[in-house]
């Protein structure tokens, strides 16, 4: 019950907080509203190659995508060479029993005489050098399904750490690589120990030693959240050893949240994941601009809303554990740019578009179904961060999910953005500089929904003790 004394004070202090909430939660994020989101890349195809700027573009290739169906299906003669500085083959795999380095698909990696041979395309990718003679062509090691533990193992144990050295500088020579990208995921988790932190950075000091008597690149693909730079690596002696640190800024949100959310956002509020706050972390701990290269997803997270989600953009609601799959990608949680312009090409009349202004990203639903990617203009303004914090470039996960066939009106739309927006980069001179990030610019970014129902909930609790006894 009220108070007995001062009763309208306390009911004039009510009213005013009151107001003051719900205009809060009229204003905790900008107006999303059902918006047309464009497809296709709209810059001069005349600078949208590596040609046309000083900067590095790295393109991924997930090359179990040569067994995907139909319009799915990617094949070396997909690639465009000059639309890439180093193009990374991926991915080779570490033998649990040897320790060595071996192809993780002989068939599709190597030529094979029997049965009439394999692909060999270790030996087709390297070839691409002749069509770009200052492209590199990287192979990478690991990627997610390789696990963690076997490169724990291995890094831990200095006679394991040269023989998978020995058989790394090996098959790269052999095969005319440029050099190894290392893609752990991730040490210290997944099964791996706490000493992986510095076992990692024993295995990157060893490696330096062949690949600088080679003049072989030495890169490696690291985790954008803190939680997994704080656990598995020595940040600041791994940005002196390696060439390029590839930072993978992407996976922020999935449907293993159970709620919707972004992909890969450009800004985010109150400590959520975001690109921002993770380039700004890698700087801080000591990685110069001049050696980390920003990711960029060329595909997008699926999402099954729960079931009496209200109407509208649904950001932020309750979802399902699994995401839904493409025709191609056939991946719960899963669709691949060159999906996303198939489906809206085929179904626009059931999708509604939407643009997150405080993110930078668009996201798009069809009933239940929600999904978060990223199209031109979320790549331009990605790209554009990366030019104002000058850092060396972009990297892309993974060109065969962009629209490589074109369907959206013309190639590699979101590839030819990263290159035509570098291209326009007036600064590639200037000496690097420590200014503070740029924010979103309205100020309603400052509030989220879910910071608003805490920022609620601890005024309730004082209210209650303050008013009522």
């Amino acid at each position: 019950m009220l108070s007995r004394s001062g009763n309208g004070t306390q009911l004039w202090i009510w009213m005013l907080i009151t107001t003051v909430m719900f205009n809060m939660s009229l204003s905790y994020d900008p107006s999303i509203v059902p918006t047309e989101v464009s497809l296709e890349f709209s810059g001069d195809e005349n600078l949208a190659s590596v040609l046309a700027h000083e900067k590095v573009v790295v393109c991924y290739v997930g090359t179990w995508a040569a067994y995907r169906k139909l319009d799915g299906k990617y094949d070396i003669t997909n690639i465009d060479p000059k639309l890439c500085t180093h193009i990374i083959y991926s991915f080779a795999g570490l033998d649990n029993q040897t320790y060595e380095m071996k192809p993780l698909d002989p068939w599709l990696d190597l030529f094979v005489e029997k049965n009439g041979g394999g692909f060999d395309w270790y030996n087709k990718f390297t070839q691409l050098k002749q069509k770009n003679h200052h492209l590199k062509v990287l192979l990478a090691i690991g990627g997610w399904n390789e696990g963690s533990i076997k490169y724990s193992d291995m890094a831990a144990d200095p006679a394991k750490r040269q023989r998978f050295i020995a058989s790394a500088v090996k098959i790269i020579k052999e095969y005319g690589f440029d050099g190894l990208d290392l893609d752990w995921e991730f040490p210290g988790s997944r099964g791996g120990k706490p000493e992986d932190k510095q076992s990692f950075t024993k295995l990157v000091q060893e490696l330096r030693v062949p690949f600088d008597r080679h003049s072989l690149i030495l890169t490696a693909a690291l985790g954008p959240a803190k939680s997994t730079a704080e656990e598995g690596y020595e940040v600041k002696q791994l940005a002196k050893l390696l060439d390029q640190i590839h930072l993978m800024c992407y996976d922020y949100h999935g449907s293993w949240d159970k709620k919707t959310s972004h992909n890969a956002p450009l800004y985010a509020s109150f400590g959520e994941g975001s690109i921002e706050a993770s380039v700004e972390y890698y700087l801080q701990k000591g990685v110069p601009a001049r050696k980390l290269v920003m990711g960029l997803p060329t595909y997008g997270r699926t999402f099954l809303l729960s079931d009496g989600a209200e109407d509208g953009p649904a950001l932020g609601k309750p979802a399902g554990e699994v995401g839904f799959s493409g025709p191609y990608t056939n991946e719960p949680g899963f669709l691949g740019y060159n999906e996303i312009v198939k489906e809206l090409l085929s179904n626009r009349g059931d999708w509604i578009t939407f643009w997150d202004d405080n993110a930078k990203v668009p996201f798009m639903r069809n009933g239940n179904k929600w999904l978060t990617f990223d199209n031109p203009e979320s790549i331009k303004e990605k790209v554009e961060f990366a030019i104002k914090k000058n850092l060396r470039g972009a990297m892309m996960w993974s060109i065969e999910t962009d629209d490589f066939l074109g369907l959206s009106g013309g190639k590699y739309p979101l590839l030819k953005t990263v290159n035509f927006v570098l291209s326009q980069d007036t600064s590639a001179n200037e000496i690097p500089t420590t200014d503070e990030p740029t924010k979103p610019s309205s100020a309603t970014s400052l509030v989220n929904k879910d910071t608003f129902v805490i920022i609620a909930s601890v005024i309730t609790v004082i209210l209650k003790s303050v008013l009522f006894h």
